[in-house]
């Protein structure tokens, strides 16, 4: 690859990186705002709607912040940790903050769901990484074997 190739590469890399980084960050406050403001009740809505809404935030919140970790020197199960810790530290505050507003409750049913959302987000983050991992290690055994 000619230098100016590699140029336009790595500008693209750091652009994507940066979009990534912009939508985790936004991802947050949505999330913020959607579990800590008052909002009416949705009339007609299904009970568990809320659940469904908890699962899905909390999936998404761990698949941004392992991708905002692009570029960073550390392993990809080592960001994943770090993506789950930060979005169950988010899950945990936004309950304990929701049990101090008088507009909203503590409930540990939004809480599991949370954690089964960033849980559950993580598993095809994790098996796509080991994927890759066995496919890369495949390909250089494969290229050193003798001719």
């Amino acid at each position: 690859m000619d230098e100016g190739a590699e140029a336009a590469r790595k500008r693209r890399e750091l652009v994507g990186r940066g979009t990534v980084r912009i939508a985790a960050v936004l991802w947050t406050v949505l999330i913020l705002f959607l579990l800590l403001a008052p909002l009416p009740e949705v009339p007609g809505a299904p009970g568990n709607l809320d659940r469904v809404v908890h699962f899905l935030l909390f999936g998404v919140e761990t698949v941004l912040l392992y991708a905002a970790q692009a570029g960073i020197r550390a392993s990809p199960p080592r960001r994943l940790l770090v993506a789950l810790i930060g979005a169950a530290v988010l899950a945990v505050g936004t309950e304990a903050a929701q049990g101090l507003l008088p507009y909203r409750s503590l409930e540990f049913s939004d809480l599991g769901m949370d954690f089964l959302g960033l849980l559950s987000a993580s598993l095809p983050v994790y098996l796509g990484y080991s994927f890759r991992r066995r496919k890369n290690r495949h390909e250089s055994g494969r290229s050193q074997a003798p001719h």
